[in-house]
């Protein structure tokens, strides 16, 4: 895991999340709904995605209650 470490830190990255953490994340933050999503899937149309970045990303959204 330190080798991970090193290599995420030293290409900019200031933290590291799976699909569950990240949703358990949003949900806990107080957003009503949340969920992983892919590459230009969005509940948001037209989806604010771009081409930039989309290797290695992971998506996720969440969204408030009503």
């Amino acid at each position: 895991m330190l080798a991970v470490q090193s290599l995420f830190y030293e290409h900019g990255h200031r933290s590291m999340w799976d699909a569950e953490t990240l949703t358990r994340a949003l949900l806990a933050a107080g957003f009503a709904d949340a969920r992983r999503t892919d590459s230009g899937e969005s509940w948001i149309e037209p989806c604010p995605d771009s081409e930039d970045g989309r290797d290695g990303t992971l998506y996720a959204e969440g969204r408030k209650g009503a």
